[in-house]
């Protein structure tokens, strides 16, 4: 479960899922619903038009999820498409090292259907807790 909060002037992410791979796809379809600023409802029916495969490390979950939200922002501005699904392949955890593969789903974002445009994603307020929640701030 994804959903968008209200917040100042930039875009509050909320994400609570029951296992891992619910955890990394609800983050990357929070990511979707924060560029078309849809705070209420489904997002709508998008097309896919290419995957890309994600490979990332980092020391904590809590880090990992923050680097798969931030490697969504970076590959919409690159590809110019909207990040929108992510199949998890592989997750594990080895010698103090969490490591992530999966494929990041895209599809055609057309500029009048983009509302809000990511610049970062924040460490304000964000914590991932044992149950697979958290919330994070995107400054846009």
């Amino acid at each position: 479960m994804h959903r968008l909060l209200e917040h100042t002037a930039d875009i509050r992410l909320m994400v609570k899922a029951e296992s891992l791979e619910e955890l990394f796809r609800d983050s990357v379809r929070g990511l979707a619903r924060a560029y078309l600023e849809i705070y209420d409802g489904d997002l709508p029916e998008l097309e896919e038009n290419t995957r890309l495969p994600i490979e990332i490390e980092a020391e904590s979950l809590e880090e990992l999820v923050h680097k798969l939200l931030r490697e969504g922002v970076r590959l919409f501005d690159v590809q110019k498409a909207l990040p929108f699904d992510f199949n998890l392949r592989a997750i594990c955890y080895k010698e103090g090292i969490w490591n992530l593969r999966g494929e990041m789903i895209f599809a055609d974002a057309p500029a009048s259907e983009i509302s809000a445009y990511i610049k970062a994603v924040t460490y304000h307020e964000y914590y991932l807790r044992q149950e697979f929640s958290y919330t994070v701030v995107l400054d846009v």
